[in-house]
C-alpha cells in the first residue's frame, strides 16, 4: 500500500528541480525558464509565471541563484552553490528512479512524470467521459507492465 500521495508537493519539488536544471544551461529570464520547461515536456506542460516566481525567490534566498537587473528585466544565473545543489538533486533522483539512471529506465521515469503532470495540469478540463477513458488506459497499462515485470526471463 502506498502512503499518502501529495501531487502538489511532488509538482513543486519537480518544478524546483526543473528550474535549476534549466538555469544550469545558461542565464535566463522567467519567460526563458518557462519555455525551457515546456520544451522538456514537448508542450504538454507549461508552468505559470505564478509558479516560477516563488521558486526563483526561494532559490535566490537560499543563495543558489544570483539575479541581475537590466532595463527593469531580471536575469537569473545559477551560481556555484546552485550547481552543487543540482548535482545533489540529480543523485537523489537517480537513486529514486533506478540504480542506472540512463537509457530506457530514465525514459520510463520521464514519461510517467510527464503523464502525471499532464493529467494534473488538465484536471479541471477533463470531463467524466474522458476520465473514464483515461482510467481504462491507465489500468490496461498497469496490468501490461505488471505482466512484463513478472515475466523476468524475457
Amino acid at each position: 500500500m502506498l502512503g499518502k500521495f501529495n501531487l502538489e508537493r511532488l509538482r513543486k519539488g519537480v518544478l524546483r528541480y526543473l528550474v535549476i536544471e534549466s538555469l544550469s544551461e545558461r542565464p535566463m529570464r522567467v519567460y526563458d525558464i518557462i519555455k525551457s520547461i515546456e520544451e522538456r515536456f514537448n508542450g504538454t506542460y507549461r508552468p505559470s509565471t505564478g509558479s516560477i516566481y516563488p521558486i526563483l525567490k526561494g532559490l535566490v534566498d537560499e543563495g543558489l541563484v544570483n539575479v541581475t537587473e537590466e532595463d527593469g528585466k531580471k536575469t537569473y544565473v545559477l551560481n556555484e552553490t546552485g550547481r552543487v545543489e543540482l548535482e545533489k538533486a540529480r543523485e537523489k533522483f537517480k537513486s529514486k528512479f533506478a540504480d542506472d539512471y540512463t537509457g530506457d529506465k530514465r525514459k520510463i521515469a520521464t514519461e510517467v512524470m510527464g503523464m502525471i503532470i499532464a493529467l494534473y495540469g488538465n484536471r479541471n478540463t477533463i470531463n467524466e467521459n474522458q476520465a473514464r477513458q483515461i482510467l481504462e488506459v491507465i489500468k490496461g497499462c498497469r496490468e501490461k507492465i505488471t505482466e512484463i515485470i513478472s515475466n523476468k526471463s524475457k
